[in-house]
């Protein structure tokens, strides 16, 4: 059968690191309304205390409350596997970006409250001997325009960058980096400038777009 996530989103209070605890969702039983979730593949947090949800099997992304869990709104997506959000010091600037099948889509405010898509990229097209291989991604928020880096396990460019600015996806374009037999849990830099990348047990590879160079550091009791 196929393996599906547990439907619900955990907590664990922090410094004291207790057990995490069911936050918003059911452990034990799968839905489509305002309280549960179905195979949740992403979460990303959003200003004034919100978070989002990319609740795949309902072909949604939820905004809840990081509060108490209440579900503020439902946008429409199709199986959602990530997301993640640009925060804007105006609110109606505010955008959501999201991997939805073969496609990377952003979410905009239309008029009043209600979001959107307003851009679309197709991903690329993968080789038919590498179709079980996985797209992972992240976001980018601290230049003019959006980069969303994308990395794929395999059977193509490992680690690629593009550009989304006045709601058009730019060219993606490959990123200059050291191979590795798989890149996963992309992770943007605050500088604005790097991006880190698991490329194998206990190691973390970080890129700097500025020089083009690579640095790999070594974790202990890192998977």
């Amino acid at each position: 059968p196929k393996k599906i996530n547990v439907p619900a989103v955990y907590r664990i209070e922090l410094p004291a690191r207790q057990e995490a605890k069911p936050f918003f969702g059911d452990p034990d039983k799968s839905g489509n309304d305002d309280a549960h979730l179905n195979d949740p593949r992403g979460l990303a947090n959003m200003s004034d205390d919100r978070l989002i949800v990319a609740d795949h099997g309902n072909d949604r992304l939820l905004i809840i409350s990081a509060k108490d869990g209440k579900c503020l709104n439902s946008i429409e997506v199709p199986s959602p596997t990530w997301v993640g959000f640009n925060p804007h010091d105006d609110e109606k600037d505010e955008a959501i970006y999201a991997a939805s099948g073969s496609e990377l889509v952003k979410i905009g405010h239309d008029t009043g409250e209600k979001w959107k898509i307003v851009a679309r990229m197709a991903l690329p097209k993968l080789d038919a001997r590498v179709k079980d291989a996985k797209w992972s991604f992240a976001l980018d928020c601290r230049k003019e325009s959006s980069g969303i880096w994308i990395g794929l396990s395999r059977g193509g460019d490992a680690l690629s960058l593009c550009q989304e600015k006045n709601n058009e996806f730019g060219e993606l374009k490959k990123a200059d980096y050291g191979p590795a037999g798989h890149y996963w849990s992309i992770a943007g830099g605050y500088d604005g400038k790097t991006v880190a990348c698991k490329v194998g047990d206990r190691t973390l590879r970080v890129l700097d777009e500025d020089t083009d160079k690579t640095t790999d550091l070594k974790l202990e009791d890192s998977g």
